[in-house]
């Protein structure tokens, strides 16, 4: 059995090394105006929704802060559709 602690900010860690997203906040992101905030279950998460809900803004918000600078292709798929732009909000 593993025990969970609690960092300062209130994030869980397992002890082990191992890091799990909790949410997604955004602030004035592709498809979000304002602040949005979405909670991540620990179990499992599926983001389903209409063309153009914002499906792809949010992944591409978790590779903003992952893929280090310069090596990630903001929404591919619509970029290679000729869809929407390929561009970051203010980028």
């Amino acid at each position: 059995m593993t025990t969970l602690g609690e960092l300062a900010d209130g994030t869980l860690f397992d002890g082990l090394g191992q890091w799990r997203l909790a949410h997604i906040e955004v602030a004035n992101w592709g498809t979000f105006g304002g602040l949005n905030s979405v909670p991540i279950a620990r179990e499992g998460f599926l983001l389903t929704g209409a063309s153009g809900s914002g499906k792809s803004s949010l992944l591409d918000a978790v590779a903003a802060v992952l893929v280090p600078r310069g090596r990630v292709r903001f929404n591919a798929a619509a970029a290679e559709s000729g869809g929407r732009c390929a561009t970051p909000p203010g980028g």
